[in-house]
């Protein structure tokens, strides 16, 4: 026989591999994430060039602001001060893959906390651009400490 396990788990239980801790991330109007005094705030892509528009960038890239805090939530394990700004340049294959990204920009003074960053966004699955080619885009990520 093949066992069915618990059938009393809808609605809770299952956690998607990949998709960990995070389940329901507390939100704000804005869309920022913040919890327990750590601030992760998105200004919105500063410039895109290609045919994905810059509030489907900004709706994707906000769901990965729980994963864009656990970098933060490690450096500040290191750094209990550490805040700033870090803008991330990224490139979206006509697939709607990231191939690339990098730091553009940072206050921030921490290579493994922009270097997460970064990471986190090249994880990030956007839609194919209608004209099939690549989408540049930057991004600001604006971090502040619950010390502050």
């Amino acid at each position: 026989t093949i066992g069915v396990g618990d059938l009393n788990s809808i609605g809770g239980g299952f956690i998607r591999p990949g998709k960990k801790k995070y389940r329901n991330p507390p939100k704000l109007k804005d869309g920022d994430y913040k919890a327990k005094g750590i601030g992760v705030r998105t200004g919105g892509p500063v410039s895109t060039k290609g045919s994905i528009s810059k509030a489907t960038i900004r709706r994707l890239v906000q769901r990965q602001l729980p994963q864009i805090k656990y970098c933060y939530e490690k450096g500040l394990a290191r750094s209990p001060d550490l805040e700033g700004r870090v803008s991330i340049r990224f490139i979206i294959s006509g697939k709607g893959i990231v191939q690339t990204a990098a730091v553009a920009g940072s206050s921030l003074n921490d290579a493994s906390v922009e270097q997460c960053i970064a990471k986190a966004v090249r994880r990030i699955s956007f839609p194919q651009p209608e004209d099939g080619g690549v989408v540049i885009a930057t991004y600001p990520f604006t971090l502040t400490s619950p010390h502050h």
